[in-house]
């Protein structure tokens, strides 16, 4: 046997003993592997928690290490003096008073904390064993709004055109934003520009921000028919759906004006009959101001602020 053939054979022999040794005496054993514990995705300006789980099957650790595109950021040694170590890698800001050694804590997520993380762990001697798992997190950025601009008019009248925008700012990626006239979606034209032939269209134009979010404005133009009148009122509402985290919506209900004027005409006689057994119609004045308020404060709910992309509405 010569020395090279000898040495293969040393080393299965060492390879076999420590096989028999991890399966006999206690506290030797090997490692695996459970997996991770992570949001869905990460939420730019929150905090999150990133956790892997992994089973010592009775060895003894030897660390723990957490890298972001094969860039260490988090050490954890137990048999060191320094058990914890932090490393600068863009994006990651470690709070080490909510992290152990299974969790790593971000404190602050920003756009540079994207990417792909890896958690890599490894137990002592004699198994020496190391195993890792990875997971891509996305950062995503919750919008403000819907917000819908400008105020339309409480009354209006079947052949009237109304051109509203409805906003949101700040999203990373885009939402995905809808018209409803009485819950029915409108659909998205692909043009630029509205093709006045049609009663109804909408329109979407989105403007990107240094820092890759999104200001997103969906137009809607609106020819009112009679038939858009449920009950003498039209509903409309803009609605902002991202992913399945985020989803919020804004509304107004319009009202037909030349029924709401034959109410008001009812209304008007009645009072009239009533306040003729009175000398002075002064209760008359009162009670047509507080109607007019109501109506105005009934429509008026939902508008917060302006858009920061605003066309001007005219009529054709």
């Amino acid at each position: 046997m010569n020395s090279g053939q000898l040495l293969l054979f040393m080393n299965n022999l060492l390879l076999l003993f420590l096989m028999i040794v991890s399966s006999v005496l206690p506290g030797v054993g090997s490692l695996s592997m459970l997996g991770f514990s992570v949001p869905p995705q990460l939420i730019l300006g929150q905090s999150a928690s990133l956790e892997c789980n992994f089973d010592l099957e009775g060895s003894k650790l030897y660390s723990v290490k957490w890298y972001k595109n094969g860039q260490e950021f988090y050490r954890y040694m137990p048999a060191m003096e320094r058990q914890y170590d932090v490393f600068d890698v863009a994006g990651v800001n470690i709070d080490l008073a909510y992290s152990s050694y299974k969790t790593v804590h971000i404190s602050s997520v920003n756009l540079h904390t994207e990417g792909i993380y890896r958690c890599e762990v490894s137990n002592e001697f004699p198994v020496f064993d190391t195993v890792s798992r990875s997971v891509k997190l996305n950062v995503v950025a919750i919008p403000s709004g819907p917000f819908i601009t400008p105020s339309p008019p409480v009354l209006v009248s079947a052949g009237e055109q109304l051109y509203l925008n409805c906003s949101s700012f700040g999203s990373l990626p885009r939402p995905n934003m809808n018209w409803y006239i009485n819950q029915t979606p409108v659909p998205l034209t692909a043009r630029r520009v509205f093709n006045y032939q049609e009663d109804v269209a909408s329109i979407i134009h989105i403007n990107e921000q240094k820092d890759g979010r999104l200001d997103c404005v969906l137009q809607l133009r609106l020819r009112i028919r009679e038939s858009h009148f449920q009950e003498g009122k039209i509903f409309l509402k803009c609605t902002a759906i991202l992913g399945n985290f985020f989803m919020k919506s804004e509304g107004v209900v319009l009202e037909n004006k030349r029924t709401h004027q034959i109410e008001a005409k009812s209304e008007s006689e009645i009072e009239g009959k009533i306040l003729g057994l009175f000398d002075d119609d002064s209760y008359r004045e009162e009670r047509n101001l507080r109607r007019i308020g109501s109506s105005a404060v009934f429509v008026s709910f939902s508008f917060h602020q302006l858009s920061l992309f605003m066309f001007h509405s005219f009529s054709i």
